[in-house]
């Protein structure tokens, strides 16, 4: 719990005391304590009451329901001619980016792509992440702090300014009581920071932080909100499947002020059924790469990379750099590259990555009897120089938005071999840069990989033709384009 859930804590327990047991209820007692411990008041409540039936994980079984107050809340407010317009006053309009982390994964470096490009053309950018400014939730930080942009965390400093914003908003702090207990606490945070230093547009990236940021954006009155959607919907994913999101989403979709984009045609498409809307409500943008934090590296330092991982001379080499979950599918990564290893004894796999399924991995990679030619290197930071270590990229995902790491290895000089998940279809050229392969079709994908393998002259024509391609398609300028075109439509369209 951070200041401004602290302050309203402190200054409307009463109010507050309904939001106490909807997460004592789904957090248990520790949550409890930490909040009666802040809360005098509190102190005799600090054993949560759960419900009579939970799920596995605790939760309510029930179906989320949005409350009545809410809906008739935002129903008078968020209606045509409503919402507040940008105030532009001769300068650059300001712009609040909104996600969990710095992480290393796709979204968290398109948004630092963006925010550099964006400054370098003049905009005004802020970073707020919902997770503590520590350990790999700043692993991105470095490419903002390049442009003067330094990320913070929503809710780790008190701003004064909040006081004199938040006096005339009572009846909006009770609604705030009526939020679901699983994402009140960030969107408390995040409402304070948008009283405190109010942007003209709030950004907000992934699932999560679309949901608790979209809500305190309309809240807090914010005139244009921008939801950067990822791949497909998040009921593909068990790990992200939350019943919360999909009623709560089309809640905000109900606001003219409220704009998404997608990176793929394909996960926009996803998006908009799952949703019940129509495609064009989605802007497509796909990624974009910064050529200049994905430099080539010299020989000497890819020679260097293969020692130190202990690949032997003269070895081909298969490189996956993925999450370790289900989405990906790292075992049949590995089941792919083992059928390849049975008849090519100097063929060696390096796999880059963390996730929850890396004990799963490592046990399939022992089954495969080729256990000491798998190198899994965790997170690095050297990702560019692995990928130029390997004869090709393999990515076996069942589903994909734009995947960076297809665009990085074609930038890189390496042939693809991938699956059509999602925009990986206009990610690769195939044929010409790399090669794709139905999701289903395992054997098509081992025969991919085989193929490239025993065939130089079609590795070094992918490579050659992969820099090319992805220059003209992928570029960083044409991505940080296209999404400030979607800023000022969003701006001049009333709402």
């Amino acid at each position: 719990m951070r200041v401004y859930s602290s302050w309203m804590m402190q200054r409307e327990p009463e109010r507050f005391v309904p939001m106490f047991f909807k997460i004592a209820r789904q957090r248990g007692a520790r949550v409890c304590r930490e909040f009666a411990g802040r809360v005098p008041l509190l102190r005799r409540i600090a054993r949560p009451r759960v419900g009579p039936t939970t799920g596995a994980a605790g939760q309510a079984d029930e179906t989320p329901v949005i409350p009545a107050d809410l809906l008739a809340y935002f129903a008078k407010h968020n209606g045509p001619g409503r919402a507040l317009r940008a105030r532009h006053n001769g300068h650059a309009p300001r712009v609040l980016h909104y996600i969990g982390g710095l992480v290393p994964g796709g979204a968290e470096r398109q948004l630092c792509n963006f925010v550099g490009g964006a400054v370098r053309r003049g905009w005004d950018m802020r970073v707020l992440i919902s997770n503590p400014m520590t350990g790999d939730y700043t692993h991105y930080a470095h490419l903002l702090h390049r442009v003067n942009v330094f990320p913070d965390s929503a809710g780790a400093h008190f701003n004064p300014k909040f006081l004199e914003a938040v006096r005339p908003l009572r009846q909006r702090l009770e609604l705030l009581t009526h939020l679901p207990a699983f994402f009140l606490p960030w969107t408390i945070e995040i409402f304070g920071e948008l009283l405190a230093d109010p942007p003209d547009l709030f950004h907000a990236w992934l699932d999560h932080t679309n949901v608790w940021g979209g809500i305190a954006a309309l809240l807090a009155d914010v005139p244009v909100i921008i939801l950067s959607t990822r791949n497909v919907n998040p009921d593909n994913f068990p790990y992200m499947a939350r019943p919360e999101f999909r009623p709560w989403y089309q809640l905000l979709a109900a606001s003219p002020r409220v704009h998404f984009i997608n990176n793929s045609t394909s996960g926009a498409r996803d998006y908009a059924a799952w949703l019940g809307l129509p495609e064009d409500r989605f802007h497509v943008v796909r990624n974009g790469i910064d050529f200049s934090s994905v430099a080539r590296p010299a020989e000497a330092e890819i020679s260097q990379l293969r020692a130190s991982v202990g690949l032997p001379a003269g070895a081909s080499v298969v490189v996956g750099v993925f999450r370790l979950s289900a989405e990906k599918r790292p075992l049949l990564f590995a089941e792919v590259v083992a059928r390849a290893m049975a008849e090519r004894p100097n063929l060696h796999a390096l796999i880059v990555g963390v996730g929850p399924l890396e004990s799963d991995l490592h046990a399939a990679i022992g089954r495969t009897g080729f256990g000491e030619r798998f190198h899994l290197l965790g997170r690095r930071h050297d990702v560019a120089t692995i990928i130029s270590a390997a004869d090709l990229l393999l990515l076996t995902s069942l589903h994909e938005g734009t995947p960076n790491v297809v665009l990085e290895a074609q930038w890189l000089g390496r042939p693809v071999v991938a699956t059509t998940a999602g925009g990986t279809t206009d990610a690769v050229s195939h044929g010409e840069t790399g090669l794709l392969v139905d999701v289903e079709d395992v054997d098509g994908l081992a025969a991919a990989v085989a193929s490239l393998l025993d065939d130089a002259a079609s590795r070094q024509r992918f490579g050659s033709a992969g820099p090319r391609f992805i220059e003209t398609h992928f570029g960083l300028d044409r991505m940080v384009d296209e999404t400030l075109q979607v800023y000022e439509h969003a701006l001049s369209t009333p709402s």
